[in-house]
């Protein structure tokens, strides 16, 4: 019963101190900049990370400004190497206007984020669409295939202890 004890201990220990892993992709510049404000409407949005992107699943679209948010992308996202960038119609309204992107990274995981510039002076295009609402990744698949690693170990453990039985 001590082994069982210890390898559900084990187990659990290596859960809960897995270190998270650090080599995903990061964006290092964006264009429009980080936090920018502009006077002229940028006709595409870019983002370079610190290393190449894998193709397949990239989303980069441009909403805003106010309270309905529109969005103004035009084409879909593309990636060459490390960068990400998409095309946009003439921006409306001045004001603050969020990139979101959805990249994966070499290493296979998937990296999402979002950044903001603002347009200074109203650029008087029409929006694409109205934005959709973004609620990001559920967490709970995660927690519940933790749940039945768990599970599964204790039961080996107990089975082990008891003989195989």
């Amino acid at each position: 019963m001590r082994s069982a004890l210890a390898v559900v201990v084990a187990a659990l220990l290596c859960v809960l101190s897995a270190p998270t892993a650090q080599a995903h992709s990061i964006p290092v510049s964006f264009s429009p900049a980080k936090g920018a404000k502009v006077d002229l409407p940028p006709h595409q949005v870019s983002i370079t990370f610190n290393e190449g992107l894998t193709e397949g699943g990239e989303a980069l679209t441009v909403t805003g400004p106010g309270a309905v948010a529109s969005q103004w992308n035009t084409g879909s996202a593309t990636i060459h190497g490390a960068i990400l960038s998409t095309p946009i119609a003439q921006l409306g309204g001045a004001g603050v206007y969020t990139m979101r992107y959805r990249v994966t990274s070499a290493d296979g995981h998937v990296v999402t984020g979002s950044s903001q510039f603002t347009l200074t002076r109203d650029a008087g295009g029409r929006p694409v669409a109205r934005a959709a609402e973004h609620h990001g990744i559920p967490v709970w698949p995660f927690a519940a295939g933790a749940v039945v690693v768990l599970v599964c170990v204790v039961v080996f453990a107990v089975r082990r202890a008891r003989g195989g039985r």
